[in-house]
């Protein structure tokens, strides 16, 4: 913590800097004589707390506190006077002054004060980290559905830095290094030591694949893609390992994310070639749902249709949940309860085989399952006839 005395009396200013800093190192303490002298340093850096006396020539400490107040808005200050002085001290309290000081100010007293302000600084610095971290998972966030096509509102986009230029790649590996979760985070951490110095990246870790995206400004973009070329080349040699980049591109508009997102997964031969993007994600959509109706009563899962659809697991579900409205769960919990339906309305099947041929093992999370969509459950469908 930074502190700054000012006192016109020489005796004073001095012997308090020197009992602070002997209390404790860990303060970096400055002087000054007169509030003249403490603007001047403050303008050079700022401090975290400013102790001075009131009565002083020229710039007084009441008007140093209002300078203060509303320059440096985090900086605190505690005013010294004396029993004449008290009056006006308690004024300048009530309105820009965080503490006071009764001269002569005993050393409990002053480290009280200090301890206060530290408290408060600690305080600040805790709430701002947490805010920051919470920013940046929503900004992750944002990216991902970004990624995936889905929108987003308005109010949003504050949360993006500032930038005149997107630029994305994606990266995996020809084995599967990168589906084990401490390497894919570690790959992270080295990417964004490597990449903040030149951008804002913003890094989306996926099984088997990292997507990175980069807010750029006051940068040739063009000259960037040399410094993607550089950290893929600096991973490898970290681990030994050898990694696939997709160049996505770069943009101006922010809009443009799971395009250039579909750019890199193209190059890396992650998703099928096509010329027409929107034609390309419509077709997936239609062999994902396709699949669901085909094989629902399978061991089914998200992942096993992407792997025969040969594209990213995540993209499949953004792309799914943007085009439909809805999950690919959501859709193979439908059309299996769907299929239950019929199979209670047109044949005399006992409800724990009906159960199976739908692709269910466990008859009372069928049953509970069944209920929560429609109201009724098997048995009180097939007696009732329909579902109202």
């Amino acid at each position: 913590m930074r502190i700054l005395i000012v006192d016109d009396e020489h005796v004073v200013r001095n012997s308090m800097s020197r009992m602070i800093r002997t209390y404790s190192d860990k303060y970096d303490v400055e002087v000054a004589e007169d509030g003249e002298e403490a603007i001047a340093i403050l303008q050079q850096q700022p401090a975290d707390l400013v102790i001075s006396d009131i009565r002083m020539p020229v710039i007084d400490g009441i008007q140093l506190s209002s300078y203060i107040r509303q320059h440096y808005p985090d900086t605190h200050t505690i005013l010294l006077t004396g029993y004449a002085d008290f009056d006006y001290a308690l004024h300048a309290l009530r309105t820009d002054v965080f503490d006071y000081l009764l001269k002569p100010a005993s050393k409990e007293r002053i480290i009280e004060c200090i301890q206060k302000v530290e408290q408060m600084l600690e305080h600040r610095e805790n709430n701002e980290k947490l805010a920051l971290k919470r920013n940046r998972d929503m900004l992750d966030k944002l990216i991902m559905d970004l990624l995936y096509g889905l929108p987003i509102s308005n109010c949003d986009e504050d949360l993006f830095p500032p930038y005149d230029d997107v630029i994305l790649f994606s990266l995996t590996a020809s084995r599967d290094i990168l589906w084990e979760r401490p390497i894919r985070f570690f790959i992270k951490n080295v990417l964004l030591e490597l990449l903040e110095p030149v951008s804002t990246p913003v890094i989306a870790i996926e099984e088997g694949l990292i997507t990175i995206v980069l807010f750029v400004r006051g940068k040739d973009p063009k000259t960037l893609r040399q410094e993607c070329v550089r950290s893929k080349e600096t991973i490898e040699q970290l681990l030994k390992i050898e990694l696939r980049m997709g160049y996505g591109g770069e943009s101006k508009s922010i809009s443009d994310i799971n395009i250039l997102y579909i750019h890199s997964l193209k190059e890396l031969g992650l998703l099928n070639c096509s010329t027409n993007m929107s034609e390309q994600m419509n077709r997936l959509v239609r062999l994902t749902l396709d699949y669901i109706e085909a094989e629902y009563a399978s061991d089914l899962t998200l992942a096993s249709v992407a792997d025969k659809l040969e594209v990213n697991p995540n993209y499949l579900s953004g792309l799914l949940r943007s085009k439909t409205g809805f999950t690919f769960t959501h859709h193979l919990i439908q059309y299996r309860l769907e299929k239950a339906k019929e199979l209670l309305a047109t044949t005399n099947l006992k409800i724990y085989q009906i159960c199976e041929q739908v692709g269910y093992v466990d008859q009372a999370y069928f049953s509970r399952l069944f209920k929560a969509t429609f109201g009724k459950t098997p048995n009180q469908y097939r007696e009732q006839g329909s579902v109202k």
